[in-house]
């Protein structure tokens, strides 16, 4: 409860100020253009079908974990080269949250580019059917019975 009080205190002494309301409608636009935006299936679907594909070389989950670990690190340093705009090394733009990072700022932006998002909305849905197939094939020939 004690937190409770604290936070309710510290919202009343945040609203007073301008930035607070400038914050709360950046968020709200950032969860419409999360929301309505950009297709959410093609992108679940892509990383639904990685992970499936990470797992068919293990025996078990608990085994698949540490590999599992390991790439979710690597999918999120296009995110710090998002927020540090100086640090963008040419490498970053292979990892595949690259063009879902810069879909984003896309439709975010006055002269939004809708052909970039659109096809990297495309590749999404290509490369995670491409990897659900090969994923489906290495469960076909593992889990033999």
């Amino acid at each position: 409860m004690k937190l409770w009080h604290s936070f309710v205190k510290e919202l009343r002494l945040s609203s007073r100020g301008y930035y607070f309301y400038v914050e709360l409608v950046m968020a709200v636009i950032l969860l419409a253009v999360v929301l309505f935006a950009v297709p959410e299936e093609f992108v679940s679907k892509f990383a639904s079908s990685l992970g499936l594909v990470v797992t068919s070389f293990y025996k078990n989950m608990v085994q698949a974990f540490g590999a599992i670990y390991l790439l979710m690190i690597a999918m999120f340093l296009p995110n710090i080269a998002y927020f540090i705009p100086s640090w963008e090394p040419v490498w970053i733009k292979i990892i595949p949250t690259y063009p879902l990072i810069q879909g984003f700022k896309e439709t975010i932006l006055a002269n939004r580019d809708t052909s970039y998002t659109l096809m990297a909305s495309l590749g999404f849905l290509a490369t995670g059917t491409l990897l659900f197939l090969i994923a489906d094939k290495r469960f076909k020939n593992t889990l033999k019975v």
